[in-house]
């Protein structure tokens, strides 16, 4: 039994604790009777070895369960970690892509989910201007900002520099617009303030459901290129992934043939 909670260490340690009172009784009815002693004369001796011989079996029992809780929780602070951006504390890439990826393999395809990806637009100049120290303060802001208008079962992470994503658990396109809408004015309508002025930002969001994505790979190419358009068409708004239509992967595909052809 791998022992991962403090409940369970006092469960087993108990468990250990009666099986060695039990042992310890077993050799002191044995030890009764291999010496023909009535058990009934000599209680004080019985109280005595039974003291003796849990206090001997207990101690390596209990260290025991002690030492693989302690391993258990060493081993959760470093995965919680591991999972953990550093600058933000949300979660990052690898943990993002692991639950999505749980979740198209556990959860139904009929109960649909979404991901959001959200750029600050114009990030990269910012930084050059402010420098990287300013920017970092930046990202922190936003990042609790944002993070207060998140479920307790979606997924919020900080997938590079400027870059957030948030994967909406059982919310369809429908259901995505209205908080990508929302996540594009909080961060308008919330302006960073440091000691000399207020820096206004905006956001650009891309976001594609489950409908047409078998993994994290393809759900976030879909977002990814929802994000592309976005900030095509000027920055600080919300765009859906829209799949090609048959037309134009007819036409696609005409263009890729003639290329051939030449």
């Amino acid at each position: 039994m791998q022992i991962q909670t403090r409940t369970q260490a006092i469960t087993v340690t108990a468990a250990y604790v009666a099986l060695a009172v039990t042992v310890s009784l077993l050799l002191i009815f044995g030890l009764f009777e291999a010496a023909n002693l009535p058990l009934g004369e000599h209680p004080k001796l019985m109280l005595i070895l039974g003291a003796v011989l849990t206090a001997a079996i207990t101690p390596p029992t209990w260290w025991s369960a002690r030492q693989q809780y302690r391993h258990a929780v060493t081993h959760r602070q470093h995965r919680l970690t591991s999972e953990l951006d550093p600058l933000t504390g949300l979660l990052n890439r690898p943990a993002l892509a692991q639950q999505c990826n749980e979740l198209l393999q556990q959860v139904p395809r009929s109960k649909p989910y979404t991901l959001l990806l959200l750029d600050l637009d114009f990030f990269p100049e910012f930084c050059e201007t402010y420098g990287n120290l300013e920017a970092d303060r930046v990202l922190q802001h936003f990042a609790a900002h944002l993070a207060g208008r998140v479920r307790d079962n979606d997924f919020f992470c900080r997938l590079d520099r400027e870059s957030f994503a948030l994967l909406l658990v059982g919310a369809n396109l429908s259901q995505a617009t209205k908080l990508a809408d929302r996540m594009v004015s909080a961060v308008a309508q919330r302006p960073f303030s440091n000691d000399k002025s207020i820096l206004e930002f905006t956001a650009s969001v891309g976001y594609a459901d489950s409908t047409h994505a078998n993994n994290y790979e393809m759900l976030s190419a879909n977002a990814a290129s929802a994000l592309l358009q976005a900030k095509r068409q000027g920055h600080n708004r919300a765009v859906a992934f829209s799949p090609p239509t048959a037309s134009v992967a007819t036409t696609a595909e005409s263009i890729d043939g003639q290329t051939s052809a030449i």
